[in-house]
């Protein structure tokens, strides 16, 4: 729940749209320079600390669907029209359930957050959080997570298969 701290994900079912906050979820973005890992798609993610203790923890093998927030979807409507925005969140949608289908074949946890910032915890131990939404970020993505490796991968449900079998192998 927002605002009431650390949230931990149990269960792999989406949200209700009802517990979208109507006020919108984003906070102003900043530029980050830290960054513990040298893949550039993740720099700007991975942030030294979140705003209180308002994150959701990771800790198990998992596929993360991040989505835009009230306020971005106002600003994409905006930006491309309803019609476009429409057409590419319908999309989006597709892919998405394709890839939540994909990672319960096999096996792996479905989380789609509610809150801006991640936790992640290693198996051996190494935590460190992760923003969601950063300055210039899509969208629409999806996270696989293993704490068996040393960091996430950032990855478009569209190619679900080809970018599973490179972060976790094949299987």
């Amino acid at each position: 729940m927002k605002g009431s701290g650390q949230e931990t994900i149990t269960n792999s079912s989406k949200p209700a749209s009802t517990l979208v906050e109507e006020k919108g979820d984003t906070v102003p973005g900043t530029e980050n320079s830290y960054s513990i890992f040298s893949d550039p798609a993740l720099k700007d993610h991975v942030v030294a600390a979140v705003p209180g203790n308002d994150f959701t923890l990771i800790t198990e093998r998992s596929g993360i669907f991040i989505s835009p927030d009230t306020i971005e979807i106002e600003r994409l409507k905006q930006e491309y029209g309803e019609e476009d925005f429409y057409t590419a969140a319908d999309d989006n949608l597709y892919y998405e359930y394709e890839a939540t289908e994909f990672l319960k074949k096999k096996g792996v946890k479905t989380i789609y957050p509610n809150t801006r910032y991640l936790k992640f915890k290693t198996g051996s131990g190494q935590e460190y959080f992760f923003d969601t939404k950063p300055a210039g970020s899509h969208k629409w993505y999806l996270i696989l997570f293993d704490p068996s490796k040393d960091h996430p991968a950032l990855i478009s449900a569209i190619n679900i298969t080809e970018d599973y079998s490179k972060y976790f192998g094949t299987n």
